[in-house]
């Protein structure tokens, strides 16, 4: 007991299990252990199914009836629980998910257009188009800028095109 590393035992316990997020561990002595472990949240649900995609790209069960927003895989892209997503567009597309998350434009549907383009609706209907090709952080902060410049009229915006230097914005 007094000789267990803390650092080794959490790096065990997540390369073992893939859905740890955050653990910590507490020595109480003199013959104790203290676990404090946070489960990885599924940031999107994949569409007609029951499994869900955390941020690092594993496939879950969905066991929760939570507001996520929902992911359109290219067909050809086959997904079983425990899995990791491999497919790259895919991949950006949940990393993409995660950020938006954080921003004010809030996703409902996720797209895949094509390899390189992915279509993201809000629940005002409005849609965003952003390119593989680019940051991802970058293009969020840029949608960012936009939305917040625009908040008295952010109903009217129909499409916002990140796929270029400056965005460009089409209304209703």
């Amino acid at each position: 007991m007094l000789f267990i590393s803390p650092a080794k035992l959490a790096d065990a316990l997540k390369s073992k299990y893939s859905c740890i997020g955050k653990i910590e561990i507490t020595k109480n002595y003199p013959s104790r252990l203290q676990l404090d472990v946070q489960a990885k949240e599924p940031v999107v649900k994949i569409e007609g199914t029951s499994l869900a995609v955390t941020e690092d790209g594993y496939i879950v069960e969905d066991v929760k009836d939570a507001e996520r927003p929902i992911l359109f895989p290219p067909p050809n892209v086959k997904m079983a629980s425990g899995e990791k997503v491999t497919d790259l567009t895919v991949a950006f597309a949940i990393h993409l998910a995660a950020q938006l998350l954080k921003s004010d434009f809030l996703p409902a549907n996720i797209r895949i257009i094509s390899p390189q383009e992915i279509a993201v609706y809000n629940q005002q209907s409005a849609v965003a188009i952003f390119t593989a090709k680019e940051e991802v952080t970058n293009q969020v902060d840029s949608l960012q800028q936009v939305i917040s410049k625009s908040k008295i009229d952010s109903a009217k915006i129909a499409k916002i095109d990140l796929r270029f230097d400056k965005p460009v914005i089409s209304y209703k």
